[in-house]
C-alpha cells in the first residue's frame, strides 16, 4: 500500500464524514487537508481519552507541541522522538495518535515547515490551546492573535 493509500484508508476509517469531501479535493490541497485533519484528530484523541488523566493529557500535549515546534522540514522530521513521547501511553492511545508524525509529514513540503506560519506552527497552536484549556488557563482571542501575528 502506498503512503497516499494508507493515509486515505486511515482517513476513511477514522472519519467517513470528512473522508468523502477530502477525497474529492484537487491534488496538493487533498494532502494538506488530510494531513491537517489527521493531526487534529490525533490531538483530539488524547484530549478526549477516557483513561488518561488530566496530567497525562497535559504532559502528552506539551510534549507533542515542543516536538512540532522543533521541526523545520519533512526530510529531517524526528519520528523517533515522537515515538518516544508516546511510549508511556502507547498501550492506551489509538493508532491515529501514535502515527501523528506520519500525518505531519504527509503535508506537502511547501506548507509543512514551521517557518512563515507553516503547517507545523498551526498544529502547534492547536496543541497549546488544548494544553491551556486542559490546565484551566484560558486562551483568549488576543493571545492567539499575538502568537499567529508574529509569523
Amino acid at each position: 500500500m502506498s503512503e497516499y493509500e494508507d493515509v486515505m484508508e486511515t482517513l476513511r476509517t477514522t472519519s467517513r464524514t470528512f473522508f468523502i469531501p477530502i477525497f474529492h479535493l484537487p491534488p496538493g490541497l487533498q494532502e494538506a487537508v488530510a494531513s491537517a485533519y489527521l493531526c487534529m484528530r490525533a490531538i483530539d484523541e488524547i484530549e478526549d481519552h477516557a483513561k488518561l488523566g488530566k496530567h497525562a493529557k497535559i504532559r502528552q500535549l506539551r510534549s507533542i507541541s515542543q516536538l512540532l515546534q522543533a521541526q523545520s522540514d519533512v526530510d529531517t522530521f524526528t519520528h523517533n522522538e515522537f515515538a518516544a513521547a508516546f511510549s508511556s501511553e502507547q498501550d492506551k492511545l489509538p493508532s491515529v495518535t501514535l502515527r501523528l508524525a506520519e500525518w505531519a509529514c504527509f503535508a506537502p513540503k511547501s506548507i509543512a515547515p514551521r517557518k512563515r506560519c507553516g503547517f507545523y506552527r498551526l498544529v502547534t497552536l492547536r496543541h497549546l490551546g488544548m494544553v491551556r484549556w486542559r490546565a484551566a488557563q484560558p486562551l483568549t482571542c488576543a493571545s492567539l492573535w499575538a502568537r499567529s501575528a508574529s509569523c
